[in-house]
């Protein structure tokens, strides 16, 4: 399993209140697992937009 997968997997077991069906919580999953890869890809070029507004940015 991806860590991406295992992140969203592990928000929904804490956050989910068993009433969904399985369709619904799938596509819970899906939605929880494109926003994790959304915010995580939004701090990555955070990060490489601070180093290159500083100089410290290296290929």
């Amino acid at each position: 399993m991806q860590d991406l997968d295992f992140a969203a997997l592990l928000y929904l077991l804490k956050n989910w209140d068993g009433q969904a069906s399985l369709p619904e919580y799938m596509h819970k999953f899906q939605e929880t697992k494109k926003n994790l890869d959304d915010a995580l890809l939004a701090e990555k070029q955070e990060h490489m937009d601070r180093q290159i507004q500083d100089g410290s940015y290296h290929m």
